[in-house]
């Protein structure tokens, strides 16, 4: 089994604050793929609303990164991600994406544990965080 760890939830649910506190006390951590893609975009002078624009590649974008980043990690150490492959399905189902490519690279996944946070009250809009509170 697996040693990683996977905390997902809607937006709004606590998984990055998780995250940056279980990295904080030391935990090896992988933070949001979404958000690292909208960050490095925003670095290079592309607004989160353009790179958003083209819905389809940007989930598709966010899937390749999370492959590319658990591809790298050591299967026997204790890791924490901020959602996991699998996070995507539901995100190509909101895009009109075909879910069965979230589905085909989901499957074998092996993750040790999988804890799903609930939404919190509040949602507030952020630079990468667009999605309405229906959505969320």
């Amino acid at each position: 089994m697996a040693s990683w760890h996977v905390i997902t939830g809607g937006p709004r649910s606590g998984a990055g604050t998780l995250i940056h506190e279980l990295a904080f006390r030391g935990h090896h951590t992988v933070p949001e793929a979404a958000r690292i893609h909208i960050d490095r975009a925003n670095t290079s002078g592309v607004t989160t609303r353009k790179l958003r624009k083209d819905e389809k590649k940007f989930q598709r974008d966010v899937l390749a990164l999370k492959l590319e980043a658990e591809k790298g990690l050591p299967r026997r150490r204790i890791i924490f991600l901020e959602r996991g492959v699998p996070d995507s399905i539901p995100y190509y189902r909101n895009s009109g994406l075909p879910v069965h490519e979230a589905e085909a690279v989901s499957k074998g996944r092996n993750y040790g544990t999988v804890f799903v946070l609930d939404h919190l009250p509040g949602y507030t809009k952020d630079y990468a965080r667009t999605e309405s509170e229906a959505t969320a």
